[in-house]
């Protein structure tokens, strides 16, 4: 007897959820690697031992992952709500005045950077750690639609020989809610595995989370 598919609405570990809390799935390991699972849509049946993992984080996030080739491909997603207009927002995120007072997680010191989203070019970070030295991560600015998003590639560099690793793409935009608020969604596609959502999550989550205290700073 085939097994009922599961759904996002009906499945018994998110009883618990409150309005507004963060789903994050790391779904199928890759010898059972199946179709993408969207928002309020089946999920791919898998054997109770790989039953997701769920996290509650604060922001609006949502971790998608399908299979392409050889890789267990992983999307992310993380939405912010901050009261302010649309175009200050946009400016914040993007310009080369702004973005190096927000970028990186929470514990990081912002070495050399080239962080000038404002139109298509190179751009370039080191985030370094108390504990774990320096991090490079560098990529092209693709695309700019003013004042509502900017695409570009990411990659981390190999901390011996410096050269680009698996190169993913990051889009950063805004939209306007009620009551001049602004929703600012990052959303990253292409990570390479479950692992590296996880960790690109826990940092994205971090960084987003130091700009509404800066809005606020006199």
């Amino acid at each position: 007897m085939r097994a009922q598919t599961p759904t996002l609405t009906g499945l018994s570990f998110l009883a618990g959820l409150n309005p507004g809390e963060t789903i994050v799935m790391n779904l199928v390991p890759p010898r059972h690697r199946q179709c993408v699972a969207e928002p309020h849509q089946p999920v791919p049946y898998v054997p109770m031992t790989y039953v997701p993992m769920i996290q509650r984080v604060l922001a609006c996030t949502w971790v998608r992952m399908g299979c392409e080739g050889d890789f267990l491909m992983t999307d992310l997603s993380i939405e912010k709500p901050i009261p302010l207009p649309l175009g200050r927002v946009f400016d914040f995120v993007t310009s080369p005045d702004h973005v190096p007072s927000w970028w990186g997680p929470e514990g990081i010191t912002l070495g050399e950077c080239h962080l000038d989203f404002t139109h298509p070019g190179p751009w370039s970070s080191v985030m370094i750690e108390p504990e774990n030295g320096w991090h490079r991560v560098s990529g092209e600015v693709l695309h700019v639609t003013p004042g509502e998003a900017v695409e570009l590639s990411w990659a981390w560099h190999d901390r011996r020989t410096d050269e680009r690793g698996h190169e993913s793409l990051v889009r950063l935009s805004v939209r306007s809610v009620g009551l001049g608020g602004t929703i600012l969604s990052m959303h990253q596609t292409g990570l390479a595995d479950a692992e590296s959502a996880r960790l690109h999550h826990q940092g994205w989550a971090s960084s987003l989370n130091r700009i509404g205290p800066l809005f606020s700073s006199p």
